[in-house]
């Protein structure tokens, strides 16, 4: 989509123009003919009054004339009959191109909101991971859910506007082979209604700019609440929540209390400023009359129904700016997604088959630096662990392998080619992750091992929940596989949700596992079951585990500790003399 620096409601319509031409381009020419259908309807009220009261079927003016030569070149007679004919055909191919154009809208505000959610899902799933922690997720939520759908509203009230529009042009077109000075008359009217109700179409503005800011803030902060509503409710705090989000609902209930208001009172003063105007324009048709009668009261009809029109343009309008700012929050988080995108050169497939070496890395947090200059080997078919203190970098590690982050100097080596130089999707395939902030979907335990891969069979994940000592509490669920296992896995136990996790993690037959922190939560048992299934899957992978635990260490191959930005292999021995924990 275009990059607009104003924040308009012409800027919104010229984006959403650009990136739908074509369904933008077909519910225009419905419009168009949908206008010039009842634009024949009302030219042929001409004639039709002037057989009622005049006994002719044609005028002296413009539009008579004109009427007349199409009767002539037609070969049509001027009788009721066919007068009336006309008028209910023009009227019946306006309401149907009328239909068809409303069609074109629905489907379309349907596409644009898909479209747009979808891109801003594809492009958040592809942005650089550092961006993607600097945000709150609520953000994202909040732009996906609450502004995707205020911003179709908005396109739709954008389509709504120009069928007004076009309406208003027919009349005037119609009105102006009459009589170009009511015609300017009715222009006028039109204007002044427009001016007189721009405050509150400001109100409405500024109402529908607080809303959005406070629908976010009000997001972020109840989606935080809701991803640690455990501890909430276990320490009795449940109560505290309500205040904390007070700020933000009484925002959001001023701005929703002047939209409210801002609307209500253009309702209320609108019709009694559209009936003095038509009664203003009666007088003075009346009075100062140089057209005929029938002319007049076509006229009349004509200066009433431009009037209303513009009234009614004027409140989706209205209704347009406090949805506006929902379009240009979502469209600068895009914008913003977008320019955060994860970029590699990497094109090279990946392989595995001798090991990862790390030469000579350095990355920084900020001004901190967490790895200084670390050079280190994880083999394949070998269990390597990472122990330290916390925050002294092992979580950075398996980051950098990932290539979720980059190093800020060094390189890093799988089977001796540069990672910048492999296709990093593809190596990422290779890899099997087990977070230390594990989650898992309110769905099957399928779902959550599959991720929704439909390449992979039963019998894949049955394999998997083998691998991952998971097979025989799953397959004694009422639903086996089927089963859902509730929010976050609320529905079975902690070690149950790591197993499931684990074959998440084995299900596509990785090269490459990283454990952070798996058997934490873990009684000693399960640790050394998990730490024997390590072992085992070992043999044919490189297996990373991160670790605190003493039970993980004994089971490794390799021990590396983590400590003031060095990394240091030390044997299990010297390792149990010194850092015991």
């Amino acid at each position: 989509m275009s990059n607009v620096r104003r924040p308009s409601s012409i800027g919104m319509l010229r984006d959403f123009a650009r990136a739908y031409p074509l369904p933008t381009l077909l519910m225009i020419l419905c419009l168009l003919l949908a206008g010039f259908f009842e634009g024949v309807g009302l030219a042929s009220l001409l004639p039709l009054l002037n057989m009622v009261f005049a006994k002719e079927s044609v005028d002296s003016s413009l539009l008579g004339k004109m009427i007349q030569r199409a009767f002539y070149f037609w070969g049509l007679e001027p009788t009721l009959e066919m007068v009336l004919l006309i008028v209910v055909i023009g009227m019946a191919m306006k309401s149907g191109f009328t239909m068809l154009a409303m069609g074109q809208v629905g489907y379309t505000v349907a596409y644009v909101v898909t479209d747009l959610r979808l891109k801003l899902i594809n492009s958040l799933l592809c942005a650089r991971w550092k961006y993607f922690v600097s945000q709150p997720i609520g953000v994202f939520i909040n732009a996906i859910s609450t502004e995707a759908m205020r911003l179709a509203k908005g396109y739709h009230l954008v389509c709504l506007i120009i069928a007004e529009g076009m309406q208003i042009v027919f009349y005037l077109a119609v009105a102006v082979l009459i009589s170009w000075k009511v015609t300017t008359v009715s222009i006028i009217g039109g204007m002044i209604i427009f001016f007189v109700f721009k405050p509150l179409i400001n109100m409405s503005r500024k109402a529908g700019k607080r809303e959005t800011k406070s629908y976010q803030a009000l997001i972020v902060r109840l989606t935080d609440f809701l991803n640690g509503i455990k501890p909430i409710k276990a320490m009795g705090r449940v109560d505290q929540i309500g205040p904390l989000l007070q700020a933000e609902s009484i925002s959001l209930k001023k701005a929703i209390q002047n939209q409210v208001l801002s609307t209500e009172i253009l309702k209320a003063i609108q019709e009694p400023v559209i009936v003095f105007f038509l009664a203003v324009g009666i007088f003075l048709f009346v009075t100062y009359q140089t057209e005929p009668m029938t002319n007049l009261m076509v006229l009349a009809f004509l200066f009433y129904r431009t009037l209303a029109r513009f009234g009614t343009m004027q409140s989706k309008y209205q209704s347009l700016t406090l949805f506006e700012s929902a379009y240009w929050s979502f469209r600068n988080k895009l914008d913003e997604i977008e320019a955060a995108a994860e970029t590699t050169a990497g094109k090279l497939p990946p392989d595995l088959k001798e090991g990862i070496s790390f030469c000579n890395v350095t990355f920084r947090y900020g001004e901190k630096e967490v790895l200084s200059n670390a050079s280190f080997s994880i083999p394949f078919g070998k269990f390597t662990v990472f122990t330290g203190l916390s925050g002294a970098g092992k979580t950075t590690i398996a980051d950098l392998l990932a290539g979720l982050i980059k190093p800020d100097k060094g390189e890093i080596l799988v089977d001796g080619v540069p990672m910048e130089n492999i296709d990093l999707q593809s190596w990422r395939h290779m890899i099997g992750y087990v977070p230390q902030e594990m989650f898992l979907f309110h769905d099957s335990v399928l779902k959550n091992v599959t991720l929704g891969y439909q390449e992979l069979t039963r019998d894949d994940v049955t394999e998997a929940l083998q691998k991952g000592g998971a097979l025989d509490f799953v397959s004694a669920l009422p639903e086996g596989m089927d089963s859902v296992i509730g929010e976050k896995g609320a529905k079975v136990s902690g070690g149950q949700r790591q197993r499931v996790a684990l074959a998440r993690a084995l299900v596509h037959r990785p090269k490459v596992l990283i454990l952070d922190e798996i058997t934490t939560s873990l009684d000693p048992a399960t640790q050394y079951e998990v730490c024997m299934m390590m072992k085992t899957l070992s043999a044919q992978t490189a297996v990373l585990a991160i670790t605190h635990q003493q039970v993980m260490v004994d089971a490794a191959d390799i021990i590396y500790v983590v400590e003031d930005g060095e990394v240091h292999q030390v044997n299990e021995q010297s390792y149990a003399a010194e850092h015991r924990i």
